[in-house]
C-alpha cells in the first residue's frame, strides 16, 4: 500500500452557455459514463439569492473540465443542461444541483414504431443516429448484416440501438456528437496503468474484483428455422460460437472443472446463418466478459473512458489479477477541499472510480 504524501490540488472549471461558473460557488461535482447510456453530470453550486437557479435553462451547453496540480487540463464532460434542483433551507446555505447529459440523450426522447426494409444494419443505424443530428463511428468493422424486414416496435431510438448491438456483439458510447457503435476492441493498448505500489498519479487506491466461472461456457449454439428450404433437415439451422484465447486474460474459464459446458438457445428468432452466427458469438462474448467484474479507484484520469482498456498492477501474490481490463463505466468525482474525498493520501480532490471487466482463456 502506498505511503503518505501531500495531496494534489484539483481545480474544476464548469462552463454553462459559454460563461464560466465562479470556482468559489462549486462545492462538488460528479460525472458518470457507462456503456449504452448517456453520460451524466451533476454539479452542486452555492445558490445565494437564486444566483444560478434563476438563469439556468435546459438545452444550454455544459462543459466540465478539471485541472490537477502539475498536469494538463482535462475535459470530463460535454453536453447540455437538462435540469437543476435548488434547495431552500432556513438552516443551511441555499444551493442547487445542476444536471446535464451528453448528446446521446437525444436518442431517448420519444418512442417509435417503424419498419426498415431491404437495408443493412449499417444503413439502419446510420438513419436512426442521423435523425438525432449525430454522426456514427463503426470502428474497425462496420456491420454488414442485411434485413428484409427489421422492426422498431414502440422503442426509443436508444433501445433499438441497444437491441441491435446486443444481438451483433457491439457496444455503444458517445463523445461530443459522435455515437460509437463498435465491437469490443479488447486488443487495443491500455490508455493508462494503475499500480497498487505507487503514489500520486497512477496510484491504485482500491481494487475489488469479483471472479466467477458460473456462467462460463465452451460453446453457444443458437437454433433457428429456415422455412424456405426444401427438407426438414435443411430447414433446421444451428449456429455456433466457440471460445478461444483472449487478449485480456489467460485464466481457465469454462474448462476450470475439466468439462466443456454448452448453452443452447431456442427462444431468440433469426432469419439467416449470418445473423445466427452473430447472435451466438454475442451471447458467448457477453458471458465471457463477466468472468471478472471489478471496481478500481484512483486519481481521476479523463483518458479512462468506456470502451477503452487499462492495465492494473497489484504485484506479489495478487499477480493473478494483474494485466489488462476493459472499461465498461467510470465515475469521476470532485470535492471542494485539498484532501479530496477523505480516503487515502495523495489523491487530491479529484477521483475516478472505474467499472472493469475481463474475460478468460478457455
Amino acid at each position: 500500500m502506498p505511503g503518505s504524501q501531500s495531496p494534489k490540488v484539483s481545480l474544476p472549471k464548469v462552463t454553462v452557455g459559454g460563461t464560466e461558473i465562479d470556482l468559489s460557488d462549486i462545492s462538488s461535482l460528479v460525472v458518470k459514463k457507462d456503456l449504452d447510456q448517456p453520460d451524466y453530470a451533476q454539479i452542486s453550486l452555492s445558490n445565494l439569492e437564486s444566483k444560478y437557479s434563476a438563469i439556468l435553462k435546459p438545452g444550454t451547453d455544459l462543459i466540465v473540465k478539471i485541472k490537477v496540480e502539475g498536469e494538463a487540463e482535462q475535459e470530463l464532460f460535454k453536453g447540455k443542461v437538462h435540469g437543476d434542483d435548488p434547495t431552500y433551507d432556513a438552516h443551511s446555505p441555499v444551493s442547487t444541483d445542476l444536471q446535464g447529459m451528453n448528446e446521446m440523450h437525444k436518442l431517448t426522447r420519444g418512442r417509435k414504431t417503424r419498419t426498415f426494409t431491404n437495408q443493412t444494419d449499417k444503413q439502419c443505424i446510420e438513419k436512426v443516429i442521423s435523425e438525432a443530428g449525430l454522426t456514427v463511428d463503426f470502428g474497425r468493422e462496420p456491420p454488414t448484416l442485411r434485413h428484409e424486414h427489421l422492426h422498431q416496435n414502440n422503442m426509443t431510438d436508444l433501445e433499438f440501438l441497444r437491441m441491435r448491438a446486443a444481438r451483433t456483439g457491439r457496444v455503444i458510447f458517445c463523445e461530443d456528437k459522435t455515437i460509437y457503435y463498435t465491437k469490443r476492441e479488447k486488443d487495443q493498448g491500455p490508455v493508462t496503468t494503475l499500480d497498487y505500489n505507487t503514489q500520486g498519479t497512477g496510484a491504485l487506491e482500491n481494487f475489488k474484483p469479483k471472479m466467477s466461472t458460473a456462467a462460463q461456457v465452451k460453446k453457444v449454439v443458437c437454433h433457428g428455422w429456415d422455412p424456405f428450404q426444401s427438407s426438414r433437415e435443411s430447414q433446421m439451422m444451428e449456429c455456433k460460437a466457440e471460445g478461444g484465447a483472449s487478449p485480456l486474460g489467460g485464466e481457465s474459464g469454462s474448462s476450470a472443472y475439466g468439462d466443456s459446458p454448452e448453452v443452447h438457445v431456442f427462444d431468440i428468432p433469426f432469419r439467416s446463418k449470418e445473423e445466427g452466427d452473430l447472435l451466438a458469438k454475442s451471447i458467448l462474448e457477453e458471458r465471457q466478459m463477466n468472468f471478472i467484474n471489478a471496481e478500481a479507484t484512483g486519481l481521476g484520469d479523463s483518458k479512462v473512458k468506456p470502451g477503452k482498456v487499462i492495465e492494473l498492477q497489484l504485484g506479489g501474490k495478487e499477480a493473478r489479477f494483474n494485466g489488462k481490463y476493459y472499461v465498461v463505466g467510470c465515475e469521476f468525482s470532485y470535492a471542494h477541499s485539498n484532501s479530496g474525498m477523505g480516503e487515502g493520501a495523495g489523491m487530491g480532490g479529484f477521483k475516478g472510480k472505474y467499472k472493469l471487466q475481463r474475460d478468460a482463456g478457455m
